[in-house]
């Protein structure tokens, strides 16, 4: 089993250009490249990176390694094509749902279906715990938030919609 960790950069990435994101995660892996190893530390996604992003740090690995195949267990959450896990996208917030249904036995609180829950962050993890928790639990997800705001609503929130009004409107806040 993996341990755990995080890294990071303090950076606005929505005030970057393609070129200046594939720049930093380049930069990044040369920064930490003799501490991490598919055996040792594996980055990994998180707020505001991508398959491409993540594409672009096994790149750089392989580049600087001079490996002479593919480093597949360097870096998660790349795209299939370069040997990602299905089910990647899903996997935090899957991971999330079976400590929180195994929290609900620990504590007594019986079945979980409706029963209400609200998410603290609506990227990918926050969006597929909604899913996962109304659809797969039965649970009614009354209040989300983002970096910008959050919403409620006693009645239940669609994950859906609520994703699709934060891509047309960059957050979350004043979703109907």
């Amino acid at each position: 089993p993996y341990g755990g960790g995080k890294g990071g950069i303090i950076v606005d990435p929505k005030k970057l250009s393609d070129r200046e994101k594939e720049r930093l995660a380049r930069g990044y892996i040369r920064a930490i490249y003799d501490v991490i190893s598919p055996y040792e530390d594996i980055p990994a996604p998180d707020v505001y990176t991508n398959p491409q992003i993540m594409a672009w740090m096994m790149d750089e690995y392989e580049a600087i390694s001079r490996r002479k195949t593919p480093a597949f267990g360097i870096i998660t959450g790349k795209p299939l094509s370069i040997g990602g896990s299905l089910g990647r996208n899903e996997a935090t917030a899957r991971g999330a749902s079976y400590t929180i249904r195994e929290a609900a036995k620990v504590l007594g609180w019986g079945d979980l279906k409706g029963k209400t829950i609200a998410i603290q962050g609506y990227g990918n993890a926050g969006y597929y715990l909604a899913k996962i928790m109304s659809e797969d639990y039965g649970m009614k997800v009354v209040a989300v938030s983002d970096t910008k705001g959050g919403i409620y609503n006693p009645d239940g929130l669609n994950a859906d919609e609520v994703l699709k009004w934060k891509q047309e409107h960059g957050s979350v806040k004043d979703f109907p």
